[in-house]
């Protein structure tokens, strides 16, 4: 089997990564940016998994990507139960617009609220 890296030139584009989880996150993102979500969704469930966890430095990264790809493939429920894997503080603002834009697509109230105020008003824009 040959597993295809659309990213890279050569081998000395690979070693270049300090981890496995930041090669993974380069070859989905470029899937992601050629708007191949499927196959970016399969490399990002890969970075995520739980044996790449010391590997990896931003897993909230990595979750809004899948949550992104799950979106973009029109899957907006199992983009839900990913949100809960999120955790940072102070939340990122594109959390917010995922989580609101999976709320619109599955008609869920119940999603959660979004602090528009706390991201207009506070210091998360400055």
């Amino acid at each position: 089997m040959q597993i295809v890296l659309p990213c890279f030139s050569s081998l000395k584009d690979v070693m270049y990564f300090e981890t496995y989880g930041e090669l993974l996150w380069k070859i989905s993102d470029s899937y992601f940016t050629k708007r191949q979500f499927e196959e970016a969704l399969s490399w990002s469930l890969l970075a995520h998994h739980g044996l790449l966890d010391q590997s990896t430095s931003n897993d909230a990264k990595i979750v809004r990507r899948i949550i992104r790809c799950l979106i973009e493939l029109q899957r907006p429920g199992e983009a839900s139960d990913y949100f809960p894997q999120i955790k940072e503080t102070p939340a990122h603002a594109l959390t917010f617009v995922l989580q609101f834009q999976v709320a619109v697509r599955c008609n869920d109230d119940l999603l959660g609220p979004i602090p528009f105020s706390t991201y207009i008003c506070g210091a998360v824009w400055s």
